[in-house]
């Protein structure tokens, strides 16, 4: 049979180990979470930043089909005024 002091410190190590696991487990964790939140920021960045690309490129388009059409459209009020 153990002496009570013995059992006293094999519990206390017992204690500190398992306290210092929890610590681990926790710092551990804390970083998984850390670099999950890092991740989802870089990947929101990224596609915020697709999506002004596409936005630009669209607008573009949008304004040289405009100046496809005023081209036209002048084209078209020449031809009138010289028919007149």
């Amino acid at each position: 049979m153990c002496e009570p002091t013995t059992a006293a410190l094999a519990i206390a190590a017992m204690s500190a180990a398992q306290a210092g696991l929890t610590y681990v487990q926790g710092t551990q964790a804390a970083k998984a979470q850390s670099d999950a939140i890092e991740d989802s920021a870089k990947l929101q960045l990224e596609t915020n930043a697709e999506q002004q690309q596409q936005i630009s490129k669209q607008a573009i388009d949008e304004m040289s089909a405009r100046a496809r059409e005023a081209t036209i459209e002048r084209g078209r009020l020449k031809a009138i005024q010289g028919e007149s």
